[in-house]
């Protein structure tokens, strides 16, 4: 089993990325605590939505496609901290109890996921510290109920354009829940599900012609071995530049990423 500490660039790309502070407040995001439901459809949009949570789409990306993460108390201790932090910008943006709490179940089972169904990974420290789920939500059944919460969510004659919004990046992003071994993501109920959501969100005035994919493919390193500095440098500087490259687009991306459903 390949493990993180092992990888002297996966070890500091990944502390790099868990020692990035949040970002949420430097993105003028934080909106009256006493806005009403009208202020708030204002203020928290998918635009918002985006910029509250990029830091969790690309802490997945990132545990996805980078081989060997370290399930450890520090990414544990780290996914904590996002979900809490969210929670506390949620509330001053004026966000209603019902809307903070969805979107906490979401960043729970989001995380739980992407963490804990990584092949040939030792996920033994998530179990012992509590999934986030039984963590925030007391049950670890959020898989089982998540799509559900969806079609209840389509079932509202004025959905929440946060919640749509979380909803359709989780699914464009991976997110497979009860369906994780009856089809994955080709799953029909889900395909369906993401495509209701996709046509109630707002279209974006912008465009762009091709779509963008995360690929899970690993380069041959033969070469680079004989100068494990070289590799070291350049990996480093590749993590830094697509994170920021990331941070700075994600929710223009993730709004215009409608051709990978």
């Amino acid at each position: 089993m390949k493990h993180l500490r092992h990888c002297s660039i996966c070890s500091k790309s990944i502390t790099m990325f868990l020692n990035k502070p949040y970002s949420y407040h430097g993105h003028n995001i934080v909106a009256s605590a006493d806005s009403g439901m009208d202020e708030q459809a204002k203020t928290i949009t998918s635009s918002f939505i985006d910029t509250l949570f990029q830091d969790t789409w690309l802490l997945a990306l990132a545990i996805r496609n980078i081989p060997g993460v370290a399930v450890d108390k520090v990414l544990y201790q780290h996914c904590e901290n996002m979900i809490e932090q969210v929670q506390i910008d949620l509330n001053k943006a004026g966000a209603t109890s019902h809307l903070a709490d969805e979107l906490k179940f979401a960043h729970c089972v989001f995380l739980d996921e992407a963490v804990m169904t990584q092949p040939d990974t030792d996920v033994s420290v998530w179990w012992s510290e509590t999934p986030l789920q039984g963590r925030f939500l007391g049950n670890i059944h959020g898989g089982d109920v998540f799509y559900d919460h969806i079609k209840k969510l389509l079932r509202e004659p004025a959905p929440s354009e946060a919640i749509l919004t979380c909803y359709h990046r989780m699914l464009t992003l991976g997110y497979q829940g009860r369906y994780l071994h009856d089809g994955g993501e080709a799953n029909d109920e889900r395909q369906s599900l993401l495509k209701q959501l996709r046509e109630l969100l707002p279209v974006s005035k912008d465009k762009i012609n091709h779509p963008i994919f995360v690929c899970n493919r690993r380069p041959d390193i033969r070469f680079w071995r004989r100068s494990p500095w070289v590799m070291q440098l350049l990996g480093l500087l590749v993590i830094v530049a697509v994170s920021c490259a990331m941070s700075t687009h994600l929710h223009y991306v993730l709004g215009q990423w409608y051709t990978l459903s």
